[in-house]
């Protein structure tokens, strides 16, 4: 096999594979939106989160946690607040998820005697 023919080789095997990644990841997203539990583990947290970050946010200027530390949100962290949320809401999300797929495995398993 030539260089190049190998070269070629290796980059229509990144392309499936690369492929089959993105494909593997929107059946996650798919299968997580389905499922009712996921998507209450991903709306609570991300509320959770939200609140308690944004009151956390502006302790430096504070010193204190309160309702009022509202009133020093900006534009800027309240843009930050809300990616932070939505980020960490859906890696708690994906966590809940494959623990639970774990948990079900291990459940049908010992249901079938292996």
């Amino acid at each position: 096999m030539t260089s190049f023919s190998w070269a070629r080789a290796a980059s229509s095997a990144v392309a499936v594979s690369s492929g089959s990644r993105s494909r593997a990841w929107g059946d996650l997203v798919r299968a997580i939106a389905r499922d009712r539990t996921d998507r209450a583990v991903f709306a609570v947290s991300v509320v959770v989160v939200g609140f308690g970050y944004s009151l956390l946010l502006p302790y430096a200027f504070t010193q204190r946690l309160s309702l009022a530390n509202w009133s020093y949100l900006d534009a800027r962290y309240v843009a930050f607040t809300v990616a932070f949320a939505l980020g960490l809401g859906w890696l708690m999300t994906l966590q809940v998820h494959a623990v639970r797929r774990l948990t079900r495995a291990a459940a049908g398993e010992r249901v079938r005697g292996d």
